[in-house]
């Protein structure tokens, strides 16, 4: 079967943060070798992938991702056939735009999978997603929460978060902002040049 005549495939990954054993590289590659097994009608060799990186899935709109935007058009022209995702939470963990999302893919004609799931739009197991999309909504919810609580711990401690001003370093025991011992421009002077 040559490659034109092989199910054209895609893969969708997203990472909210830099996790290694969710990276996109493993979304993709789990993704490949996922339609590979599927047999030698599917095309697993030149994949179309949508990658949104470093993008919230509890904060972020799934109809706002750049990424998802592309493979919604694409499968609105016809691009491929397949759509293969790790779970149903890198799509949205958002139990109203999971099913209209997904409902879209199949009407374009696409065949959508979610490996870890278990789901298969083929077998048309709605009550399993709808099931799925509630449980990735209630999971990313508490993700959201005890990042909260973990930054408003650390503002009580006094312990700083990101870049430090100008003038400052944070201390890699204390996590505390101190005076640069190495800032040549005092402050009073700086605020002068201004």
């Amino acid at each position: 079967m040559s490659s034109s005549e092989k199910i054209k495939c895609a893969v969708y990954a997203r990472v909210s943060t830099d996790k290694h054993g969710d990276s996109i590289e493993n979304q993709v590659s789990q993704s490949q070798e996922y339609i590979s097994r599927l047999g030698p009608q599917y095309d697993s060799e030149d994949l179309l992938i949508y990658r949104d990186e470093a993008v919230s899935g509890y904060y972020t709109s799934v109809f706002n991702r750049a990424e998802m935007k592309q493979a919604i058009k694409d499968a609105r022209d016809h691009k491929f056939k397949l759509l293969v995702f790790k779970e149903v939470s890198r799509v949205g963990r958002d139990k109203q735009e999971n099913p209209a999302i997904i409902g879209m893919f199949e009407q374009y004609g696409v065949r959508v999978v979610a490996i870890n799931d278990n789901y298969d739009s083929l077998n048309k197991d709605n009550i399993t997603f709808d099931i799925l999309s509630v449980l990735s909504e209630q999971e990313s919810k508490k993700i959201s929460s005890r990042v909260s609580s973990a930054r408003k711990q650390k503002a009580r401690r006094g312990q700083w978060r990101g870049e430090p001003p100008i003038g400052y370093v944070v201390s890699p025991v204390t996590k505390k902002l101190e005076v640069d011992p190495d800032w040549s421009i005092s402050p009073r002077r700086f605020l002068s040049c201004m």
